[in-house]
């Protein structure tokens, strides 16, 4: 038990989680996920089994202030945008240390990663306003794209293809083209404040969180890009998670300390659940069957 309790009250939990796919830790071999968890309060990166639901590593010294995080599985690389630190770490997940730190000009808060691995894309604010491009064979930055002000969530697309971008401060979505590096449209948002992004696995929709409206709004992006619904949620929406068939939302509402469950086919709201305090980050695993809820003044994971 009381591995369990430090699980639980050794984690200040900052926005980004992100469930990794199936991966070897240096701590031990399991068959299940890990769940990377960012902690500005000791600048450090919590790795959690979520075959056991316990803490098997931390990893240090990845930066001042934590917050986006994204793992790309078939490399075993994690990268973490640290806000204070003004930079991206990188992390080998077999080994979970830090094997470098890549200086990004502003403040980083959402980090992706493109499906072959190649690049990262790393949102930021602090007067930049912008997106940087990270080549992962050197780790080193080869692009900025000017988006708009108070980049926040971001996401790439299955394909590789598109890089979509909530412009908090703009009310919009910016859509890159990652051929070339450029911002090719603009989506208006219905509401305001745009934060969380996700798409879903066959990259036809795309969930944008609105946190000052309480709402989330879906696109159509299969062929182009339409509005399809939006949809009330609780307080201060930030983080969103896509299960893997498609099927649910789930939208982490930092204000009511609760998670909307989402029907994704019809988009309507299925229940809320009751989390921990100040939820932020959300992932679900790659079978479905669990949620992870990062609560940053709880400091737990529900």
């Amino acid at each position: 038990m009381r591995k369990l309790r430090i699980t639980l009250s050794a984690v200040a939990i900052r926005i980004g989680v992100l469930l990794a796919g199936l991966m070897l830790c240096s701590v031990g071999i399991s068959a299940a996920p890990f769940a990377y968890i960012t902690s500005d309060s000791d600048a450090n990166v919590s790795v959690i089994d979520t075959a056991t639901n316990t803490i098997v590593a931390t990893v240090p010294a990845v930066g001042a202030g934590p917050y986006g995080v994204a793992v790309h599985t078939a490399s075993n690389r994690a990268y973490v945008a640290s806000t204070g630190s003004t930079a991206v770490a990188v992390i080998n997940t077999i080994s979970n240390t830090v094997i470098t730190s890549v200086s990004i000009v502003g403040s980083p808060r959402g980090v992706a990663v493109t499906p072959n691995g190649a690049r990262v894309y790393v949102s930021h604010s602090g007067g930049t306003n912008n997106v940087s491009v990270i080549d992962t064979s050197t780790n080193t930055v080869t692009a900025t794209i000017p988006v708009g002000n108070s980049a926040r969530g971001i996401v790439v697309n299955p394909a590789g293809t598109r890089v979509f971008v909530a412009i908090n401060g703009g009310q919009s979505i910016a859509v890159i083209d990652t051929s070339t590096n450029t911002v090719v449209s603009t989506i208006a948002t219905p509401g305001v404040g745009p934060y969380g992004i996700a798409t879903n696995s066959t990259g036809t929709r795309l969930y944008v969180t609105e946190r000052n409206n309480n709402s989330v709004s879906m696109f159509d992006i299969s062929t182009g890009i339409s509005l399809i619904s939006t949809v009330a949620v609780g307080t201060e929406p930030l983080g969103i998670a896509v299960s893997p068939d498609d099927t649910r939302a789930y939208v982490a509402n930092s204000l009511s300390n609760n998670v909307s469950v989402l029907n994704a086919v019809n988009n309507t709201l299925v229940t809320t659940v009751p989390v921990g305090t100040l939820p932020l980050g959300i992932a679900v695993n790659p079978a479905g069957t669990a949620v992870y809820v990062a609560n940053n003044a709880s400091t737990s994971v529900s």
